[in-house]
């Protein structure tokens, strides 16, 4: 009896726990976004029973009673706590923790809490950057960041110019571009794998990558992939492109009123030119810009792994028409960024990067077509009746013809990367972090030219005329290769004591860069369709190539100090040396200190609706070792198309021995000479900056300002000073010049949530000037721009015009040592001597 009656006990518990037990179902979304989350973890709270949501963030769990509480939570959001009840469907809205997503910022060789920075950073994450359709990660910077210049160039696949804090040298003022701890170039990552980007702007933040941070520091952090499910998803946009203010012509009869206008002017008497053929009015802009091209890009992420192996995968492939006829631009890429996790001790990563862009535009390039187009009359005309191309200017110029039929030119460069890396922790502070990252890049570039043939008509179509506009075919095949090696270990401590809170940072980097080229060319191929060496005349036939090589060796270390969160101090320091100085030469030292106050933190700071006010100084210097020509790592491209690298850009410390061919006798011989002269003491440039900068938070973190003013001040500057032709050697890069900048920076941000509502807005305002303190007692004249002592670099260079001339302040026809007459424009004689 006892048996049966503990039986039916245990039966009837059983029976009450399956009544109460329930599933409950449902979906869980970003509410910023409005977006499935997968790799949601969803606990029922007290126990270890639970799931994670699905790729379309759908979920299932079992809960054991009504009083259940499930939670949810998953990175970069806050977490959330829902009593079941007597639900059975249970859709959640998860908030995005913005405190965690802007608290960690991504600064040289590792992270710092937003609110310890004593320099000054500006930050962009991956969701300001997903918000704009851009093909290329650069343009996802302009008008973002305050103090950061985004030039985009108009021909398809080149990279933007980015200036920070405006030009601060005559030399180069290209920023050094980090991608996950490697020296690289924006090319290199698609705008989809980003996860943030930082731009270190003062020496403070910089100076840890010493010699190659005086044009500032872009550090860019791609994707990685996160325990949790397999997540896929597909991203993509198509979009057109149009010119904007684009100037509005006069049409042919415009054209001749205005030219025998000018023509009667000049000799005094009525003038009556007129077109070679009356129906010819051309619009040339119209003629050679493509209507609408089409852009577009689609990309492919697969991510996720367990708590040991996390992926993520990224396919992309991009395609831009361009402007001008006959110009594209393509890419396809691969990103696999991968994590191990060995033990609690050790991690590994093991990226993989690989890409081929391919480059197509006319033979001549696009800038010249355009060009050439905005010079070229109306009265010619591009195209006849016929569709054969009209005579263009004077049977010469064509620019229609130069788009279309007067061949190509196609660079295509293939990137090959790898990053391997571990970390292991030695103690509790401690950590090592060892990193091998090899780059291959290779490149061919070819450009063909062939013939066009033109005709000209009259009025009635009558064959007036006709030719070709260039004469001769000809075929330049270039191929060229880039190795860059970077090998790197760093020694990690942090410790915190009460209070006190201590970090450091050990570091050496080797960095050695390979580059090779070879080409060749061919003129008068009998076959313009058959565009190989082959097809071309033998006797003239070419062929060039040449090396370069340049090595890097680097020890650093950072020291950072906290007292109770209120007072911080960072002293960083680094000491390079370069293979493109002379042994003497080739080490420098760049060191930097900052400070910063949180008065926020302060017991007396009592200031309602303030929650964030913070104080920070710096000063530090940073260096600049690129002499003339390129030679940094994201110049490929121009180095394979133009050989715009020299002797005097990687060994400037020697003199050049070129090796030629000498007639002698009307004998070709084989022959040497001396080309560049030595400079043995040339060093490094230098830069010194001063900064000093506010951040506030108000409204519990609404709204957020940052104020920055620097002082930047550039000596020793690497300059190429043009010397007398009759030397008879190109001259060797000096030390030479001072540049003085100074600037502020103001960004102001505001975020609202009310409701499922919410919204922003991002101000940023600069503004900088620079001047040229000192040019070793000259000046330097490039064409239109002139770099001169007292003015801004690359000041405009010509007449300095005071209106027009009237018959008063002619003498004999002559307006000091110039023909010339009432109406012609007047110049300022600049030194009184009575004569321009």
């Amino acid at each position: 009896m006892k048996v049966f009656r503990l039986c039916m006990l245990l039966l009837f518990v059983s029976i009450q726990l399956l009544a109460q037990e329930r599933t409950v179902t449902g979906k869980v979304t970003s509410q910023d976004e409005n977006e499935s989350l997968p790799g949601v973890n969803i606990l029922v709270k007290g126990t270890t029973q639970g799931t994670v949501t699905d790729v379309d963030g759908n979920y299932t769990i079992s809960v054991p009673s009504p009083n259940a509480v499930l939670v949810f939570s998953s990175v970069g959001y806050n977490t959330e706590e829902v009593s079941v009840g007597n639900q059975s469907t249970i859709n959640l809205d998860m908030l995005p923790d913005l405190q965690s997503l802007q608290e960690i910022v991504v600064v040289g060789y590792g992270e710092q809490k937003k609110e310890n920075l004593t320099g000054a950073v500006s930050t962009i994450d991956a969701q300001e950057i997903n918000k704009r359709p851009v093909l290329s990660a650069d343009q996802a910077l302009q008008g973002i960041a305050p103090g950061v210049t985004v030039t985009p160039n108009a021909e398809p696949g080149s990279g933007a110019s980015i200036r920070i804090r405006g030009l601060g040298t005559l030399g180069n003022n290209d920023p050094l571009i980090i991608i996950d701890g490697v020296p690289g170039s924006f090319d290199m990552v698609d705008p989809n794998n980003i996860e943030s980007i930082s731009v270190l702007k003062d020496a403070a933040s910089a100076a840890i990558y010493g010699s190659r941070a005086a044009g500032g520091v872009i550090i860019v952090s791609t994707k990685r992939g996160s325990a949790g499910g397999i997540k896929v998803n597909y991203s993509g946009y198509v979009g057109v492109q149009q010119p904007v203010d684009l100037p509005d012509f006069l049409g042919a009869d415009g054209y001749l009123q205005y030219y025998n206008e000018a023509l009667e002017n000049e000799t005094g008497a009525p003038q009556n030119f007129v077109a070679p053929n009356p129906n010819n009015d051309t619009d040339w802009l119209d003629e050679i810009l493509v209507e609408n091209p089409l852009q577009q890009q689609h990309a492919l992420t697969v991510s996720g792994g367990n708590e040991k192996i996390r992926s993520n995968v990224t396919l992309t492939h991009q395609n831009q028409k361009g402007l001008i006829a006959n110009s594209q631009f393509k890419r396809y890429s691969l990103r696999a960024n991968n994590d191990v996790v060995a033990s609690d001790r050790v991690r590994f990563v093991f990226d993989i990067n690989a890409k081929r862009d391919i480059d197509q535009a006319p033979a001549v390039g696009e800038g010249i077509v355009f060009e050439q187009a905005m010079r070229i009359p109306p009265i010619y005309a591009a195209r006849n009746f016929d569709g054969s191309y009209g005579e263009g200017w004077n049977g010469v110029q064509n620019p229609l013809a130069m788009a279309e039929g007067m061949g190509s030119r196609e660079t295509r460069i293939d990137l090959f990367s790898v990053n391997v890396g571990g970390v292991v922790d030695l103690t509790e502070a401690l950590s090592l972090d060892l990193s091998f990252a090899p780059q291959i890049r290779n490149g061919q570039y070819t450009r063909f030219d062939k013939d066009a043939e033109w005709k000209q008509y009259d009025a009635t179509n009558t064959l007036t005329g006709s030719g070709t506009f260039l004469g001769a075919s000809s075929l330049n095949q270039v191929q060229s290769q880039q190795t860059v090696l970077t090998s790197r270990a760093l020694l990690r401590y942090q410790k915190t004591i009460g209070k006190h809170v201590l970090n450091g940072l050990l570091g050496t980097e080797l960095i050695d860069e390979d580059y090779s080229r070879q080409g060749a060319s061919r003129r008068g191929f009998i076959l313009p369709e058959f565009d190989v060496l082959n097809g071309g005349d033998p006797a003239s036939a070419l062929n060039e190539g040449n090396a370069f090589e340049s090595s890097l060796l680097s020890y650093f270390g950072r020291i950072g100090y906290e007292y109770d969160s209120r007072y911080l101090l960072e002293v960083n320091a680094r000491y390079d040396g370069s293979s493109r100085f002379a042994q003497d030469q080739r080490w420098g030292f760049f060191p930097s200190v900052s400070a910063g106050w949180r008065i926020s933190e302060e017991d007396f700071f009592e200031v309602s609706g303030i929650d964030e006010l913070k104080l920070r100084a710096s000063v530090g210097q940073l260096g600049n070792q690129f002499v003339a020509g390129a030679g940094s790592i994201g110049q490929f491209r121009g180095y394979l198309e133009n050989n715009n690298l020299s002797n005097a850009a990687f060994y400037p410390y020697v003199s050049s021995f070129n090796l030629g061919t000498s007639v002698i006798d009307n004998t070709a011989q084989p022959s040497g000479a001396i080309t560049d002269v030595a400079n043995n003491s040339l060093t490094w440039e230098t830069t010194t900056m001063q900064n000093f900068g506010l951040d506030l938070s108000l409204l519990s973190g609404a709204l957020n300002a940052t104020a920055d003013y620097y002082i930047r001040r550039t000596t020793d500057i690497l300059l190429n000073k043009p010397i007398s032709g009759t030397f008879g050697l190109n001259a060797a890069p000096i030390n030479a010049g001072e540049v003085k900048n100074t600037g502020w920076e103001l960004s102001l941000g505001y975020r609202k949530k009310t409701g499922d509502f919410s919204y922003g807005v991002t101000g940023v305002l600069s503004d900088v000037k620079n001047e040229i303190v000192s040019l070793d007692g000259g000046e330097i004249i490039q064409g239109l721009r002139v770099q001169r002592e007292g003015k801004e670099i690359n000041s405009i260079f010509g007449f300095e015009s005071d209106g027009l001339l009237t018959e008063a302040d002619i003498s004999d026809g002559q307006f000091l040592g110039f023909d010339s007459k009432a109406g012609d424009i007047k110049y300022v004689d600049q030194d009184g001597d009575n004569q321009l």
